[in-house]
């Protein structure tokens, strides 16, 4: 559903759940890179307030180090 908004990302199978005693299976999703944490918070955004926060500092912190991908970004 990202890809059809523009936004790159890949989902991952967690590697903690073989740790955990659940039944239920659990992923990550990252996204890829500032452009897409962009396109992600104009799109789409969180009602969250603390969630929107971490995604700012994710932001600033790409422009703050000059980097592309200074981490990965997941929720």
């Amino acid at each position: 559903m990202l890809d059809r908004l523009g936004i790159e990302s890949k989902l991952y199978l967690d590697a903690r759940a073989g740790v955990r005693k659940s039944t239920v299976t659990s992923w990550k999703l990252t996204i890829l890179g500032r452009d897409n944490l962009l396109r992600f918070r104009d799109k789409i955004g969180f009602s969250d307030l603390g969630k929107s926060t971490t995604l700012k500092a994710m932001l600033d912190s790409y422009r703050k180090h000059g980097s592309e991908s200074p981490r990965r970004s997941r929720w």
